[in-house]
């Protein structure tokens, strides 16, 4: 069951942050094709290939989170059939996983190390670009 995608842009804007043209965004969707060809099997201990509903949903993201003001993630393939978005800063980071059937969970870590982690619906991820956005050193304000 695919989540729904939060418009994300809307909120940048309302707050008042400058959005750049996505430098980033092409690259990211290239990335993503390029994981969704690996063969099943991929790391050698048995993995799934990317299914199809992540690469849609981590499309999906990247179309949204392209017009914020984040930086480019990382992106990983995820044993099982899933990918994983990751920003790190000096101060914290975080990570969105995105599962082989599209849903997400979330972990973020901050300046003291402290960690959150949880089930991402629609709010969850609008609050984590929030979050990475002001460059929060404390999981406290997320």
């Amino acid at each position: 069951m695919n989540q729904a995608v939060p418009t994300l842009s809307a909120s940048t804007a309302a707050r008042g942050v400058t959005v750049k043209p996505c430098s980033w965004r092409t690259e990211a969707l290239n990335k993503i094709v390029e994981l969704a060809a690996l063969p099943e099997n991929w790391d050698g201990y048995g993995s799934r290939r990317i299914q199809s509903a992540a690469q849609h949903q981590t499309t999906n993201l990247i179309e949204k989170l392209s017009q914020t003001a984040l930086p480019a993630p990382q992106i990983f393939p995820v044993p099982g059939g899933g990918l994983q978005l990751e920003w790190q800063t000096e101060q914290s980071g975080a990570e969105l996983e995105i599962l082989p059937d599209g849903s997400m969970q979330y972990l973020i870590e901050d300046a003291s190390h402290e960690m959150r982690e949880g089930t991402a619906s629609e709010l969850e991820v609008t609050r984590l670009v929030r979050w990475l956005e002001a460059q929060e050193t404390s999981i406290a304000t997320f």
